[in-house]
């Protein structure tokens, strides 16, 4: 298990750290454009 900062969780991606809003499609999808 890894603690990490909240902010951004939802429209940040876990590989690459991008962070845009728009990527996450809906809840629980997050589709990373890079």
């Amino acid at each position: 298990m890894e603690l990490v900062d909240e902010h951004y969780t939802s429209q940040k991606c876990s590989v690459c750290g991008v962070i845009k809003k728009s990527n996450r499609k809906y809840r629980g999808l997050y589709v990373c454009s890079v």
